[in-house]
């Protein structure tokens, strides 16, 4: 959602994708959040970038975003988006977790069965 709208009208707004990356991530990640068996080490290091990231978004915004026009003029707004490409290219490069859908993007943030195929 954050590098590509996937319709028009988007599924959800910017709120609902802030509240979701912290439904699966925590608050202040490091890099033992994202378990050896499932992320490589430069994996880790990325998905802690995109946390950095949506913090300092969450920081530049208020509480409740109602003008997402505002929001994704903020240079956080670009720190973010570009975390997260790198977080997708270098997650892409070993592809799909074990259970992952095959036509879907790369899998869920945690892994489904925690052991990874590439």
């Amino acid at each position: 959602m954050v590098l590509t709208l996937e319709t028009d009208p988007p599924p959800f707004d910017l709120n609902e994708v802030i509240n979701q990356w912290f439904d699966w991530n925590p608050d202040v990640p490091i890099a033992d959040d994202y378990p050896s068996t499932t992320y490589t080490a430069s994996e880790a290091e990325r998905l802690v970038a995109v946390g950095i990231a949506m913090n300092r978004l969450c920081e530049a915004t208020p509480k409740t975003i109602t003008d997402e026009a505002a929001a994704t003029a903020t240079p956080e707004w670009r720190e973010l988006h570009a975390a997260v490409e790198r977080a997708m290219a270098e997650m892409l490069i070993l592809g799909h977790l074990p259970g992952d859908d095959q036509d879907a993007a790369r899998g869920g943030l945690h892994g489904k069965n925690g052991v990874r195929t590439g």
